[in-house]
């Protein structure tokens, strides 16, 4: 499923469209940007729009993109989702690197969506 929007402080978390998959495609193919992922794999426009698809349909899956200042810099996630355990799966990634080192914008996210995913 497609994440709710959650303002903070600093940065947004809201739903992924697909105008914001070509980030995804240009921030994974950037060893630089990947470089602490356990993926290492280059995804194509075509397979980030039937990653979302998939994602939108889910039950066990939740996607936001995370905005600051009006830009798509970055994204997080809950897969694998056991809602009866209440047990998942998290991840995120600040692809933009003009927002690396800007402060704790990964930790805002997080505390965005913490008590609300």
């Amino acid at each position: 499923m497609r994440g709710p929007t959650f303002a903070g402080q600093l940065v947004t978390l809201a739903p992924l469209k697909t105008e914001h998959l070509e980030h995804y495609v240009e921030w994974f193919a950037d060893p630089e940007v990947t470089r602490y992922l356990t993926l290492d794999l280059v995804f194509t426009l075509k397979q980030e729009e039937e990653w979302l698809d998939r994602i939108s349909r889910s039950n066990s899956d939740v996607a936001c993109g995370i905005f600051a200042e009006g830009q798509h810099i970055g994204g997080t996630g809950i897969t694998q989702i056991n809602w009866r355990s209440r047990h998942a799966v998290t991840g995120i990634i600040i692809g933009d690197k003009s927002w690396w080192g800007r402060g704790a914008i990964a930790r805002l996210a997080l505390t965005s969506r913490r008590g609300h995913l």
